[in-house]
């Protein structure tokens, strides 16, 4: 996974993480909010993510769930 993001008209890149999920009963959804918009070079950052099963009709949200990000 990588993130990207434009400030001041350049394109910031991430370093690159590798992610991998093993098959299981359900099937989930991740999204990250794009917000927030700004940060300092090598500060941690809070974001905002929703975590959903797809696999339920209709899907659910999984709340309580922790996702790492590295």
């Amino acid at each position: 996974m990588v993130a990207t993001a434009t400030a001041a008209g350049a394109t910031l890149t991430s370093n690159s993480v590798n992610v991998s999920w093993t098959a299981g009963k359900h099937v989930t959804f991740l999204t990250v909010n794009a917000s927030p918009q700004g940060g300092i070079v090598n500060q941690p950052v809070s974001v905002v993510a929703s975590l959903a099963d797809v696999t339920a009709s209709p899907p659910t949200a999984l709340a309580g769930q922790t996702i790492s990000i590295a």
